[in-house]
């Protein structure tokens, strides 16, 4: 048995000329909520919008509901260096907006409070999520002038938070409420709410119009197109996304409880191909539920990258399914890259397939394993498989989302005769991720596949023993 060794192995990526990408990395802006506990994937977005803040009922203050979770969304930016952490002020029938819009006291001095509550929480910015300007949704009088005063809380909130901090918006998915010619130059992004347009016995978020049920008053095509003709860049349009089931009644449902209700028989499933979207019927055949899914997400996802737009946002993170075919869905879609001239050291990865790229070290010795498994350095980047073809070698994912130069170190420990431990490091930012295997291991290889017996530092690779598999160790 093997009692002590320390492995490096130094992972570069060199020569990457990367195919056509968009002149910007898409954008995927992700509501988290206040009221749920699930941790986010930091790595499957680049920015999260926290639900909801509000404006104090002096109206120049500004708090956030649940602080605590607000903090737990920060401190993710520990583990994605890159992602930004936006408090979301509003929220369907929050207050307070319109008598602080209209009094310049008021407005500036709130405007202040965002910055000062941003650097207080380490934010990255502010999303207004005012619903809506003049429409009395909330239960104030809207002066006839509120479109005028939302362009001036946006420039005082601009210049509040300069060019360091973000400054975004929830935008109905009817622009009119809006005066975006005049606000749009004070805004790094829109949201636009490309959902709850309708209800049973129509879609809700249907991408086009038309099919074998009705749509509500817009679809999202022709919402998207409404914010372009209203002056919106497409550099600056984020479409979104429905990450829950609509019921029409004020229901939403998780795509879970979805999938639950189709297994289970209780509804069947339905697939509208001329508007893009599922829905799903009860035994009587009514319509119960409009949703989406991994197959309408695609499709919308295809559309965002064909009309050029910013990207993605979607409300909201804990309505996906168990697995997060939602959020991978989208991740996969839009930030996902396909690269050539791969290497590990001087060992290129070939492409194996449309999921992997592969190191195709010696005779798949390296890394066997005994029994299936797979282990997933970040989610996202790094697999080890058991396929037939390619058993035991070191794999990129093609929707992996790296850069020329980048450079990885993997380091495996097997000083404990009870357990192996791999960790791989992004050296760039620092972040890592470690993983265990919960027996010892037995076998080792070098890079030609060779069996050697007394493994040493160096580029040395290691198969664990017939059970037990690579866990990731909660840090």
């Amino acid at each position: 048995m093997i009692k002590k060794s320390i492995i490096f192995v130094l992972l570069a990526v060199f020569a990457l000329p990367l195919p056509a990408q968009q002149d910007t990395e898409k954008k995927i802006v992700a509501y988290v909520t206040s009221w749920t506990s699930i941790t986010p994937d930091p790595m499957v977005m680049t920015h999260i919008n926290y639900a909801f803040g509000g404006v104090g009922n002096d109206g120049k203050s500004v708090y956030a509901d649940n602080v605590s979770r607000m903090q737990q969304l920060v401190r993710l930016k520990s583990k994605n260096p890159k992602l930004k952490v936006l408090l979301s002020i509003g929220g369907w029938g929050r207050g307070n907006f319109s008598p602080m819009a209209k009094d310049e006291e008021k407005r500036l001095a709130f405007a202040k409070a965002c910055r000062t509550f941003c650097e207080k929480y380490n934010l990255d910015g502010i999303d207004i999520d005012w619903e809506f300007p003049g429409n009395n949704s909330s239960g104030e009088t809207s002066p006839s002038d509120e479109k005028q005063n939302y362009t001036l809380l946006m420039r005082d909130l601009r210049d509040a938070l300069g060019n360091d901090l973000l400054l975004t918006m929830a935008s109905s998915a009817d622009p009119g409420y809006y005066d975006f010619k005049n606000c749009i130059q004070y805004l790094d992004f829109v949201n636009v709410m490309t959902y709850d347009m309708s209800g049973p016995p129509n879609h809700h978020s249907a991408l086009y119009r038309g099919g074998k049920v009705g749509n509500g008053w817009l679809v999202q095509s022709e919402s998207i197109q409404k914010h372009k003709n209203a002056g919106i860049p497409v550099s600056k349009l984020v479409m979104g996304l429905a990450f829950y089931g609509n019921s029409g009644s004020g229901s939403q449902i998780s795509l879970q409880e979805i999938k639950n209700g189709i297994a289970s028989g209780k509804w069947k499933d339905n697939w509208d191909d001329t508007a893009k979207v599922p829905y799903v019927t009860d035994t009587s055949n009514k319509f119960a539920y409009g949703y989406d899914d991994d197959r309408s997400l695609t499709i919308k996802c295809q559309y965002i990258v064909k009309q050029k737009l910013a990207g993605a946002m979607y409300w909201e993170y804990a309505n996906d399914d168990n697995k997060g075919t939602e959020r991978n869905t989208v991740y996969e879609c839009l930030l996902g890259k396909t690269y050539d001239n791969l290497k590990i050291g001087e060992t290129p990865l070939n492409h194996s397939g449309s999921n992997t790229y592969t190191a195709g070290f010696g005779n798949g010795g390296e890394f066997t394993p005994r029994g299936t498994y797979r282990i997933s350095i970040g989610g996202r980047l790094f697999t080890i498989t058991n396929t037939t073809t390619e058993k035991g070698n070191i794999q990129l994912r093609s929707t992996s989302k790296i850069t020329e130069g980048q450079t990885f170190i993997f380091t495996l420990d097997t000083s404990d005769i009870a357990k192996s431990i791999l960790t791989v490091e992004d050296s760039e930012t620092g972040v890592a991720e470690t993983y265990e295997c919960a027996s010892a291991p037995t076998l080792f290889y070098n890079l030609q596949g060779q069996r050697i017996s007394k493994p040493h530092s160096g580029n040395i690779y290691i198969a664990p023993p017939e059970k037990g598999g690579w866990n990731k160790v909660l840090r």
